[in-house]
């Protein structure tokens, strides 16, 4: 797997249980196999863990390979644990270069991407399942964002892996699909859609609510030395997308057309960045 900042990472099975967990991610995040030299190696296997949890993993820091040993469970359970290990593994390596992982829909739409950030319950997969042609909905709940050398945020999708969790194994995602990021959106329910721009000091703060959940799971996988430095990060990281991208409230009703009124700020801001040349289209591995 290839993200949009160059970073690579490949998958691969420690044992026989190993690779067969090992397939059924590829399929679920819409990878092929692909001989050549990774940034980062995750080696599956199936195996006895310690009772304090589903899984445990060792970092060899010789040759960047991370070692995941998995309970044996039901293959759903078991996908969905590797998602999250793999969320948690590849969110503290974008951290560390400018990405973040947020809660919330990733959409696309004139091959630029929006996100639909909302609590969990509030709509993101409802106001993401009634977009129509030519929007194309990425993912329905988390996105990871990372930042490229020329410093351009690019939006992956990422899989919900609560919906392995409780059963649904035909679930897929693309993750090497990259948008570049042209605007951020709060869901509000209400009677009416409008949208209202979102100072970046406001931004900010939206963002780091939005990415506390991805955070609390990095959190729970660092020493008592690591948490604080990480908020840092994360808090750093979002003021700087916050001051890039523009943010929005979406006021949102049940039965409007509320993606027109993104396409009109939308069109505004991809016609300054034409004027600029700093449009790019989309980045496909």
């Amino acid at each position: 797997m290839t993200l949009a900042d160059g970073r690579s990472w490949d998958f691969a099975g420690g044992n026989k249980g190993g690779s067969v967990i090992c397939e059924r991610l590829a399929t679920a995040m819409t990878l092929l196999p692909r001989p050549h030299l990774a940034d980062r190696r995750v080696e599956l296997i199936e195996g006895r863990v310690p009772t304090s949890g589903p899984w445990f993993a060792s970092l060899d820091q010789t040759n960047n390979t991370i070692r995941c040993v998995i309970r044996s469970a039901p293959s759903h359970i078991q996908l969905g644990i590797v998602l999250t290990f793999l969320g948690v593994q590849i969110g503290l390596d974008a951290l560390g270069r400018g990405g973040i992982f947020f809660h919330g829909a990733l959409a696309e739409w004139s091959g630029i991407g929006v996100i639909l950030s909302a609590p969990s319950g509030t709509g993101k997969t409802t106001a993401s399942n009634r977009l129509p042609v030519p929007w194309c909905s990425l993912s329905d709940d988390t996105t990871l964002v990372v930042r490229d050398a020329q410093g351009v945020y690019w939006a992956h999708p990422w899989p919900t892996s609560s919906r392995f969790s409780s059963g649904d194994t035909c679930a897929s995602w693309d993750v090497q699909r990259a948008v570049p990021l042209r605007g951020i959106f709060f869901l509000s329910q209400s009677d009416d859609d409008k949208v209202k721009p979102v100072a970046s000091a406001k931004a900010a703060i939206l963002l780091l609510e939005s990415s506390d959940q991805p955070e609390y799971l990095m959190i729970k996988e660092q020493n008592e030395g690591e948490p604080r430095a990480l908020r840092l990060q994360r808090f750093d990281n979002a003021c700087s997308l916050a001051r890039v991208i523009p943010a929005y409230i979406l006021n949102l009703s049940l039965t409007g057309d509320f993606w027109y009124k993104i396409e009109q700020v939308l069109d505004e801001t991809l016609d300054r960045s034409r004027v600029r040349g700093s449009y790019r289209p989309v980045k496909e591995p």
